[in-house]
């Protein structure tokens, strides 16, 4: 047997005119297929690409949903032959044991405190100081600026001292400092001559 394993997108459902894509959501889910395989080939033989064969396909999707294609636990066996006439029958069986109500309890508790947590660390990484919108009939201005440099300058330890007026009607909010220091900079002597 031979295990393969490929992420592949199938689409749920694909509308097939310009009415069915505005009427029906197109979801596209990501899937994760596993393929078991068997080579039918001859014991001894060459292995050859057209002697490989597809027993069962297992998928898994976002949606956490598992598939087996063919499905478990059917009542007639599956048929595989080889360039040589061979025919083998197989089947597939879920022989997995049945799980006890204490082991499923368990198992939903700690999904559970994994979506808390999972839902803890985005409400975190969110945050919640959120800017209240402006009043009615007000706009909100930000003013990014820099200061990246000073030239004519032939002395060390500049700095500057910057504030902003603001036009007649216009008023800041209470946190928002207006006037402020740069850092002391060094003359240096470049093309463009002396700059701070």
């Amino acid at each position: 047997k031979q295990w393969y394993q490929r992420r592949v997108r199938d689409p749920v459902q694909v509308p097939s005119n310009d009415v069915n894509r505005k009427s029906n959501h197109v979801q596209l889910v990501s899937t994760q297929r596993m393929y078991i395989m068997a080579d039918i080939g001859r014991p001894r033989g060459i292995p050859r690409a057209e002697d490989e064969v597809i027993l069962c396909a297992v998928t898994m999707d976002t949606n956490r949903v598992l598939s087996v294609t063919p499905p478990f636990n059917s009542t007639e066996a599956h048929a595989i032959e080889n360039s040589d006439g061979d025919v083998w029958e197989y089947t597939v069986e879920q022989i997995t044991q049945q799980v006890s109500e204490k082991e499923e309890a368990r198992e939903q508790e700690v999904l559970e405190e994994l979506f808390a947590r999972h839902a803890s660390l985005l409400h975190n990484m969110v945050g919640t100081v959120f800017t209240d919108p402006p009043e009615e009939g007000a706009e909100r201005v930000h003013v990014f600026g820099e200061i990246s440099r000073a030239v004519g300058y032939d002395a060390d330890n500049l700095f500057v001292n910057y504030s902003f007026d603001l036009p007649v009607g216009w008023c800041i909010e209470e946190d928002v400092e207006i006037r402020g220091l740069t850092q002391r900079s060094q003359v240096r002597e470049t093309k463009a001559g002396q700059i701070a």
